[in-house]
């Protein structure tokens, strides 16, 4: 069998529940859902340290969170020394200043623009300017390859166009906010239904963006041809609290299930353990093993 290739494409900031391969029944996120149906998909995977760095340790290293951090090579090291092209796309700059980000052999950035209102366009927002150079990259890529793309995702701007948040308010709910930089906060006792309602739906709509992106990637991996040859793994690097424990955000200094609870999932291009469901606990650092 010739060498596959592999996309792997972590979001960060979010939360396992509200997809429909989850659970969720009131966002949509059909792309997303359709991926999970060709693929397998984790159900108990959690992070051991919600750090991005602690995060990518586990993913580029291997190592668990406790482990001393003794020289070793990367992933992509070792992939390179297989033979493997690698690339990294991210719009994180956090994430390039982490020493093993030098170990791909390309490393694209895409920048975040200083914005403060919505896209008037999906094609406008950060996502999809991310997702757009991913795909770029895919037009002629020298096989085999590892592409890894690195999302901001809920933890940057919430750009989505107003429509996308609007579709999720019934008619007599509040008019979704505006706003379009991160909620981060501890909600009050007596605070408002209505405020966390529309932190609900504005954060549904950036879901909804995030469908649409990976459905545009989908459709060009199909179109192109290497969607037969090449293996997606698509997961979180920590999740986002919408309320829960009363918090919203980056609450990330007490490790509650909303914040650690990540989706995972592998989609093998010869169908291997399409529609199955595992119940084995796993946490980033299985992902090079695997």
């Amino acid at each position: 069998m010739p060498c596959k290739n592999m996309i792997v494409v972590v979001i960060d900031r979010l939360h396992a529940g509200m997809l429909g391969a989850y659970g969720n029944s009131w966002i949509q996120s059909g792309q997303f859902d359709h991926l999970a149906c060709q693929s397998i998909l984790f159900d108990q995977a959690y992070l051991e340290n919600p750090g991005l760095d602690a995060i990518y340790r586990d993913y580029w290293l291997g190592t668990h969170t406790a482990a001393p951090g003794a020289a070793m090579a990367s992933l992509p090291q070792l992939l390179g020394a297989a033979g493997w092209h690698t690339a990294l796309v991210t719009d994180e700059p956090e994430l390039l200043n982490f020493g093993p980000a030098a170990t791909f052999v390309e490393q694209l950035f895409v920048e975040t623009p200083d914005t403060h209102v919505a896209a008037a366009d999906v094609a406008e927002t950060q996502l999809a300017r991310l997702f757009m150079a991913a795909t770029e990259w895919l037009s002629a890529p020298p096989e085999p390859f590892c592409l890894w793309i690195h999302a901001r995702a809920m933890g940057g701007p919430w750009d989505a166009p107003a429509e996308l948040r609007g579709q999720y308010a019934d008619d007599d709910d509040p008019e979704p906010p505006d706003f379009v930089d991160v909620p981060d906060c501890l909600l009050a006792d007596d605070c408002d239904p209505d405020e966390l309602l529309g932190i609900m739906h504005a954060y549904a709509g950036q879901v909804s963006l995030l469908d649409l992106c990976l459905g545009a990637l989908a459709d060009h991996l199909d179109e192109t041809g290497l969607a037969t040859n090449s293996l997606w793994s698509l997961l979180g690097a920590r999740g986002y609290p919408l309320g829960e424990h009363r918090r919203v955000g980056r609450c990330d200094e007490v490790l509650y299930n909303e914040t650690v609870q990540i989706p995972w999932l592998l989609r093998f291009p010869d169908g291997l353990g399409c529609m199955a469901r595992s119940q084995s606990l796993v946490v980033p650092c299985d992902l090079p093993g695997t």
